[in-house]
Protein backbone atom coordinates (compact mmCIF):
# COMPACT_ATOMS: atom_id res chain seq x y z
CA UNK A 1 0.00 0.00 0.00
CA UNK A 2 1.54 3.56 -0.84
CA UNK A 3 2.12 6.10 1.46
CA UNK A 4 0.37 8.62 0.17
CA UNK A 5 -2.96 6.50 0.10
CA UNK A 6 -2.55 6.40 4.29
CA UNK A 7 -1.42 9.85 4.24
CA UNK A 8 -5.04 10.57 2.56
CA UNK A 9 -7.00 7.66 4.99
CA UNK A 10 -5.60 9.82 7.69
CA UNK A 11 -7.12 13.07 6.32
CA UNK A 12 -10.06 11.70 5.83
CA UNK A 13 -10.47 10.41 9.11
CA UNK A 14 -9.44 13.56 10.82
CA UNK A 15 -12.12 15.70 8.15
CA UNK A 16 -14.92 13.32 9.37
CA UNK A 17 -14.41 13.34 12.68
CA UNK A 18 -13.87 17.00 12.66
CA UNK A 19 -17.31 17.08 11.03
CA UNK A 20 -19.12 15.14 13.06
CA UNK A 21 -18.07 16.84 15.95
CA UNK A 22 -19.14 20.11 14.49
CA UNK A 23 -22.49 18.24 13.91
CA UNK A 24 -22.68 17.42 17.23
CA UNK A 25 -22.45 21.17 18.53
CA UNK A 26 -25.11 21.91 16.63
CA UNK A 27 -22.83 24.76 14.15
CA UNK A 28 -23.97 22.19 11.42
CA UNK A 29 -27.75 21.01 10.96
CA UNK A 30 -27.53 17.62 9.16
Amino acid sequence: MPLFYNLIKLKLGFISQKLGSISKTGLFPS
